[in-house]
């Protein structure tokens, strides 16, 4: 690096004249290098140093003060220079970056033969050789196989076991371990997965299977395949069934998942992703041994009761299929269940004992309510605060359901911090629910919110019955009213074989004790048309397809009657939104005033915003639409565009006539010219500058300025001339000598 120069006059008078001094050879004032000038010197200081304030000494650049990104490790300072170092057990790759070093390849370790060297980042351990017990034989250092012309390898299970340590290196690790990489789901992408490091000997490969959902490891002999799949719903109820079946836990299983839709009348079984996108049913139904209907989860779009039912019965016969392979998959691993332990139970005296002392004072505090209330309220807002469901994709949520559990619904205390399961769960199947009915082009953000006030039954069918009323009370124009219903189970065993229903009842909007001590929660939400939402818990083994026919029907007849019930109080959306709402407009701002309109740097938009509260977002070039949270806001930025964007005292020309033109203004490019006294000046450009009269030819689209010619009239056909004087008064010409001849 090189520093400024201090220079100093030095001459020698001489017979011949002045004679420069050459101070660097006489000497030599600088502590590295001198470079002598006519009259002067001038200090440098070498590579690594810099001038002192003298310009003559030179100090060391501490470079590793610059940034703390100098070295991957540790940077060190060193006169004139700085150099970067490794940790033990790393060397030093190129000048800046820190590399492992593998001992177990250089030879460097001390392991005995017997020992097993374990390289990892910064060191290195020795471990006890794994052996390979017959009749399996060591191929590699790390492998054992048994050989297929072995007859006794013939008769064991194809299997691979993998066996692996954790080895802490208790070290500052500059570089990744080996580790596999899934990126999250970008649009109109697939999931990817990267090896990020550990591959160096090319052992294994990624490659892509069925389409978007899962990326395969492979090993580089095609032998064995791990799969890397990106779960979905049904594919997690599935493996966990298939875990639970080769463990030793006992359980009712196996159950099987799958995913049913609808596509132009056509079911879809395990539907891709861009099928789903245009499928009016989704629907997740989980199934038992026997054609049993265990769990259901469902979305649509005034799906047909036939259809839905359709629907169901088609997923189970597909879920049976994944029932056989994972009881094939048990026989063959033939594990034997746990017996569980009898769990403590308290003597029944001595609970009803407990019962009959706390019982006085709990029914003194707590009511036994007998329905369910909830308190539904909608509220707009502008498009720009449409939900971001995904931090990558552009995907937003114009509508959404708020719903609100407080300890009260229950009459009992405690903590309210958070969205706890139940207000997650129960929120979005009344938001699913509701989702079919609104219209997408709805010009604000829809939030409604559910309060529930007491709970003793479906809390999340009566926030949809009243989300529904909150919106047609709000002006929403909803296609429909929803409505929907709880169906609960009371159901007898057979005796002799436990998993089959001897006897049942079904139980229309059930209650709390119905719920708690029945055998099934049975959730459906619709409009008079179809189907929107339904969700099914069963606390038995399974259900056979025909109860689950008959609660489809059972809920189908009772939503019906609360939507009579509803259109008694509201039959349809309000026509107008109520007074006190907020207001949506459209207002057309010209290209030549949007500058104006808008302000330097946006002033005018962020000043009309504070000062009415309303909300500005540009649809084109010439619309932008204003969101304001009440009418009188909508009428005060009203008059403000207005304000704005009106023309002071301009007089209206005529498009291609002839004006006389007063000079205010002289420049390099141009001249400034006024039609009239209260007129801004505008630029007459050189290339329009020909005679003494200018022509108005319209303004520029981009900034609204004049534009004016003298050049276009040179043409000698019959022009008209006007003259606009203090008044306004116009004269006329008839033909372009006597325009020229005007001054």
């Amino acid at each position: 690096m090189s520093g400024k120069t201090k220079k100093y006059l030095a001459f020698l008078r001489s017979k011949i004249g002045r004679q420069d001094i050459n101070e660097c050879e006489v000497s030599n004032p600088c502590q590295h290098q001198c470079y002598n000038l006519l009259g002067s010197f001038m200090c440098q200081c070498d590579q690594g140093y810099e001038l002192n304030r003298d310009r003559v000494t030179c100090q060391d650049i501490d470079e590793c003060s610059f940034s703390s990104y100098m070295c991957q490790y540790q940077c060190v300072n060193e006169p004139g220079r700085y150099s970067c170092v490794c940790p033990d057990g790393y060397q030093l790759q190129g000048t800046r970056i820190c590399q492992d070093i593998n001992e177990c390849e250089t030879g460097t370790d001390n392991c005995r033969e017997d020992e097993m060297c374990w390289n990892y980042y910064g060191g290195f351990r020795c471990y006890p050789r794994n052996p390979c017990h017959e009749p399996y034989i060591r191929t590699s250092e790390n492998r054992c196989v048994c050989p297929s012309g072995n007859p006794v390898c013939r008769a064991v299970a194809h299997s691979i076991v993998y066996k692996y340590m954790s080895i802490p290196s208790d070290r500052s690790i500059p570089a990744d371990v080996f580790q596999i990489q899934a990126t999250n789901i970008y649009a109109n992408t697939i999931n990817t997965f990267r090896i990020k490091s550990g591959n160096e000997g090319g052992e294994f490969f990624l490659r892509a299977s069925q389409g978007a959902l899962c990326v395969g490891l492979c090993y580089n002999s095609g032998m064995h395949t791990m799969e890397l799949k990106i779960l979905e719903a049904k594919n997690i109820i599935s493996a966990t069934s298939a875990a639970l079946a080769v463990s030793d836990i006992p359980w009712n299983g196996p159950i099987g998942a799958v995913r049913m839709g609808l596509v132009d009348g056509e079911f879809l079984v395990n539907p891709t992703r861009k099928e789903m996108s245009s499928s009016t049913l989704n629907l997740v139904v989980v199934g038992g041994p026997h054609s049993q209907v265990v769990m259901m989860e469902a979305a649509g779009e005034n799906v047909l009761q036939q259809d839905f039912c359709h629907a169901v019965k088609l997923g189970v016969k597909h879920t049976q299929q994944i029932i056989l392979a994972i009881q094939q998959l048990a026989k063959e691993c033939s594990v034997s269940k746990r017996t569980p332990q009898k769990l403590f139970a308290a003597v029944a005296e001595i609970v009803e004992y407990a019962k009959q002392l706390a019982s006085e004072k709990i029914y003194a505090v707590f009511t036994d309510s007998s329905h369910d209330k909830v308190f539904c309220t909608v509220t707009f807002d502008s498009l720009e605060s449409n939900i971001k469901t995904d931090i990558i994709t552009t995907a937003v949520r114009g509508s959404f359901l708020m719903f609100q559990f407080p300890p009260y619904a229950t009459n009992e205390i405690g903590k309210m911090s958070g969205m706890n399961r139940r207000e997650l769960g129960h929120g979005a199947l009344a938001e699913k629910s509701l989702k079919p009915v609104i219209p997408k082009d709805f010009p604000f953000t829809i939030r409604v919110t559910s309060e529930v006030l007491e709970s003793n039954g479906s809390s999340s069918m009566a926030s949809a019955c009243g989300g529904s009323l909150a919106l047609m009370d709000a002006g929403v124009p909803i296609s429909s009213a929803v409505a929907g219903v709880a169906i609960g189970l009371i159901s007898k065993p057979n005796p002799e074989n436990p998993s089959e229903i001897q006897d049942y009842k079904l139980l229309t909007d059930i209650l709390g004790i119905e719920d708690y001590n029945g055998d099934m929660d049975f959730k459906m939400a619709g409009t008079n048309k179809g189907i929107t939402a339904l969700q099914a818990d069963v606390k038995i083994p399974g259900l056979p397809l025909k109860i689950v026919m008959e609660a489809i029907q059972q809920a189908t007849v009772a939503k019906k009657e609360i939507l009579g019930i509803m259109n008694k109080a509201i039959a349809k959306p309000r026509l107008n939104r109520k007074e006190n709402g907020p207001v949506v407009e459209t207002v057309r701002v010209p290209i030549s005033k949007r500058a104006r309109f808008v302000g330097p740097g946006g002033y005018n938009l962020r000043k009309l915003q504070a000062e009415t509260g309303v909300t500005i977002s540009q649809v084109d070039e010439e619309t932008f639409s204003i969101f304001a949270p009440t009418p009188s806001a909508m009428y005060e930025a009203q008059e403000f565009i207005s304000e704005i964007c009106k023309d002071d005292q301009e007089q209206q020309l005529e498009f291609g006539a002839v004006y006389t033109a007063t000079i205010t203004e002289i420049r390099d490019i141009g001249a400034m010219v006024k039609l009239y006294p209260n007129m801004s000046a505008v630029l007459l450009h050189n290339s329009q500058l020909d005679h003494k009269r200018v022509k108005y030819f319209g303004r520029d689209p981009t900034d609204g300025r004049m534009r004016l010619s003298r050049k276009v009239l040179q043409s000698p056909t019959a022009t008209v001339v006007k003259t606009l004087s203090d008044k306004f008064s116009i004269a006329v010409g008839t033909s372009n000598s006597q325009a020229s001849n005007a001054s």
